[in-house]
């Protein structure tokens, strides 16, 4: 849909060259930096288990409540 919106928003060739390296330089981009993102994600949270195992049965079970206690399933 980005590439064809920008094609239709300049009409001189070269300009459409540079919007569709734009467009694909971008999304190419987004698919490394997304998935990187994720895995950064997932190892800081499993840092924070490590550290609090209480957390950890937290994080697994979605169904949980957090007080001061300590974890208390639903």
């Amino acid at each position: 849909m980005s590439l064809f919106i920008g094609l239709l928003a300049f009409d001189e060739p070269l300009t459409q060259d540079k919007v569709k390296i734009g467009i694909l330089l971008g999304s190419a981009l987004s698919g490394v930096a997304g998935p990187a993102v994720l895995m950064a994600s997932r190892r800081r949270r499993q840092a924070e288990c490590h550290d609090a195992p209480w957390l950890a049965s937290c994080l697994d079970n979605a169904r949980c409540i957090v007080t001061l206690d300590g974890v208390m399933d639903e």
